[in-house]
């Protein structure tokens, strides 16, 4: 019983990352994007829960627990500021996010360092969270759910970058506002976010 539940939330996690990776592909909106990232996230953390049915015992504790931490800090990061150019634009889509570079220099750091951990990239909780579980994924002998994992991972890394392309390498389309407009609350939270972030990824230790 317990491997019919655990080959179903391995089937689940695999099923997730893909659909989530290619449904961003289509996607416009900058909330949408960071959800179905958030989805390809969601299917590395399916992945102990599933090891751990497979065997009978807790599995891979300390990757779940960073990448739990690091999805927790990236998501609520990255909707705040969402959110944050959402209203300021007057539309969710991703070109409200044109030129932030130029216009809240520091949003625009904060952003990345949020987007390198949603895409799982080097010097992030995220990629340290991401490669622990591969790894245990891999010890396991489930090559089918590492490949397609990693598949759906690398799939993310390229809408995601469509930030970045918007946020130094074009102009704003809108009124000529300088800054985006934040409270002392949103700034703190966006900041805590985004450092919390760097520092899993330079101390990942912090929770293995």
């Amino acid at each position: 019983m317990l491997e019919l539940a655990a080959a179903f939330v391995l089937l689940a996690a695999a099923a997730l990352g893909i659909c989530s990776a290619i449904a961003g592909l289509r996607q416009e909106h900058a909330r949408a994007l960071i959800t179905l990232a958030a989805g390809v996230n969601a299917a590395f953390l399916l992945v102990p829960l599933g090891l751990s049915l497979r065997t009978g015992r807790l599995e891979a504790q300390g990757a779940f627990l960073l990448q739990a931490a690091a999805f927790g800090l990236m998501l609520a990061g990255a909707l705040l500021i969402a959110g944050a150019v959402k209203q300021e634009a007057g539309h969710g889509k991703l070109k409200g996010f044109g030129g932030m570079y130029y216009r809240s220099p520091w949003l625009a750091a904060a952003m990345t360092a949020l987007l390198l951990s949603l895409a799982g990239l080097p010097v992030s909780g995220g990629f340290f969270g991401r490669l622990f579980i591969l790894l245990e994924t891999v010890s396991a002998g489930l090559y089918w759910v590492g490949a397609s994992l990693l598949a759906a991972a690398a799939v993310t890394c390229y809408t995601l970058f469509g930030f970045i392309v918007q946020m130094y390498m074009r102009s704003y389309d809108g009124a000529d506002k300088i800054g985006i407009k934040l409270s002392l609350l949103q700034r703190t939270m966006i900041g805590a976010c985004a450092l919390g972030s760097i520092v899993l990824g330079l101390v990942p230790g912090l929770l293995l």
